[in-house]
Formats: C-alpha cells, structure tokens, sequence
C-alpha cells in the first residue's frame, strides 16, 4: 500500500484504509466488553488468514518447539 501511494496511486490506500475501518468496526466491541480481547481477537484473526494466505499447513506450529 505505502509503496502505490509513494508512486503516485492513492487510490489503493483509500481502499484499505475504508476496508479496515470497516472491518474494525464490525469487531469493535460494545460498550462493556473488554478493548483489549476485542483486539487480540482481530489480531488472530489476522495472523490466521496470513498464515493460510502463505500456505502454512494447519498443524504446522505442533511440534515446532
């Protein structure tokens, strides 16, 4: 993103920006639920989907230690 922006294309930086206002805002959590697990939550969730994105099988952290 900060790349197209640096040549030029903000275009792309206003799309993700939008999409992940968008998507915090869909996991924001009500008044009375905790900011703190709201926001790991988004964070897995995150690291989930790179993680799938890159091919990582779904065992892959077993046995790693």
């Amino acid at each position: 993103m900060a790349a197209a922006e640096a040549q030029g294309d903000g275009r792309i930086g206003e799309l993700v920006r939008a999409g992940w206002m968008s998507l915090w805002e869909t996991a924001h959590p009500p008044p009375g639920v905790d900011a703190e697990e709201a926001t790991a939550f988004l964070a897995h969730g995150m690291l989930i989907n790179t993680l799938t994105t890159v091919g990582l099988p779904s065992g892959c952290r077993e046995g790693s230690r």
